[in-house]
């Protein structure tokens, strides 16, 4: 399997947390790009109310341009879930 499918293969797994009118935080990085592209389709194909918050311009654009509607942090009362990769973990598991 490829580092492309692997990444696609995690996103879709991830993705059956997501929920209908869900506020979600968008994180930063490849698997997050990956992630991104996944929910969008997610979004069309279940027509789910979702809006994300991205965490960096990088993911804002990849967001942007995928369709999936954003808001600031301080539009929202509340984020229900985020999802973003771990670079690095360590032997007692902390990122």
């Amino acid at each position: 399997m490829s580092y492309d499918d692997s990444m696609e293969s995690l996103s879709n797994d991830a993705l059956k947390l997501v929920k209908n009118n869900q506020v979600i935080g968008l994180g930063s990085g490849r698997a997050a790009t990956a992630l991104v592209k996944s929910l969008a389709k997610l979004i069309k194909l279940r027509n789910y109310n979702i809006r994300g918050i991205p965490t960096s311009l990088q993911i804002k654009l990849v967001a942007e341009k995928a369709g999936i509607p954003l808001v600031e942090s301080d539009q929202v009362n509340h984020i229900d879930i985020v999802f973003d990769g771990a670079d690095q973990i360590d032997s007692q598991k902390y990122v």
